[in-house]
């Protein structure tokens, strides 16, 4: 059934909305389906409330402003409340999911001497220990790659090209881009590999990051692993997930003056509007050079 098509009638013809909000609501519901698509969930079926608070730290995030991600949690809620009164739907995910408080600053890239010390820490755990050795690579590829966590759960082993040390990633709508990882990253991605052999060694999977029981990886337990990790180091952000690195990643390029359109292409983005929103902590930097370093 198409639903979308079936809210839109609701709010045309029920609710007697304006059309501006009619295209505002569904653009949200189809960012957010977009948004599961990506972690290989089905819409609306499969939805929980911990996607939609997922979501929810994704566009903050992204720098969306408290009123425009409260009017897409709004939407959601709207939705769903809809499926449940003329769809029958048993479920309703969005229910109890808060909003942002007026003002809440959205969340800071990780700083760089703090990234430092993380995969100082990992290295050191990671070679006496096979899970904080996957929990390295993890870290080391979201960052270092810029990997959007589907990106990284989809990467297998004969996608990294050792020889000319390029990393082939799918991204989205199928693109595929080759980026390039320093040697001593291809290094560890190989004694990874081997230590993960001696793992799994009856296991075929080509999936380079794997369970502790070996199956392909997934979503929550990327996010889990990014979050717990961050939390035991004691890294404050209001929002930790596996795009915080991503953020990090394309914040600290910017930083240090690397161009918008290299930037999107590392990132992957299809257009530099989607890149933008990474200038934030550049130009503040620049403001700050300003200040300091002008004569008069």
């Amino acid at each position: 059934m198409d639903y979308l098509k079936s809210f839109e009638n609701y709010l045309q013809f029920e609710r007697r909305v304006s059309p501006h909000t009619i295209i505002a609501y569904l653009s949200d519901v189809l960012q957010f389906a977009e948004f599961l698509a990506e972690c290989d969930k089905t819409f609306p079926e499969e939805v929980e409330t911990a996607d939609i608070r997922n979501w929810l730290s994704e566009l903050v995030l992204r720098e969306n402003s408290p009123v425009t991600v409260n009017r897409k949690i709004s939407c959601l809620r709207s939705f769903f409340r809809f499926l449940s009164i003329r769809h029958a739907y048993k479920k309703d995910p969005a229910r109890y999911v808060k909003g942002l408080k007026k003002g809440q600053k959205s969340p800071l890239a990780i700083k760089e001497s703090e990234l430092s010390q993380l995969f100082e820490t990992l290295q050191l755990s990671g070679a006496e220990n096979f899970i904080e050795y996957r929990t390295y690579i993890v870290f080391e590829l979201l960052y270092s790659l810029g990997l959007r966590r589907s990106e990284l759960i989809e990467l297998k082993e004969d996608d990294i090209d050792f020889g000319r040390l390029t990393v082939r990633v799918k991204g989205k709508g199928s693109i595929v881009r080759e980026l390039p990882i320093r040697e001593e990253l291809a290094k560890s991605i190989q004694s990874f590999i081997e230590a993960k052999k001696e793992e799994f060694p009856e296991n075929n999977l080509p999936y380079l990051i794997l369970t502790n029981k070996g199956k392909k990886s997934y979503d929550k337990m990327i996010y889990l692993l990014i979050r717990n990790y961050l939390d035991k180091m004691g890294i404050t952000l209001q929002r930790k997930s596996p795009h915080v690195l991503r953020h990090s990643f394309a914040t600290h390029l910017t930083d240090r003056g690397a161009s918008l359109s290299a930037v999107r292409d590392l990132l992957g983005h299809s257009n530099l509007a989607s890149t933008q929103v990474y200038l934030h902590n550049s130009n503040r930097k620049l403001k700050e050079v300003h200040k300091n370093c002008l004569p008069r």
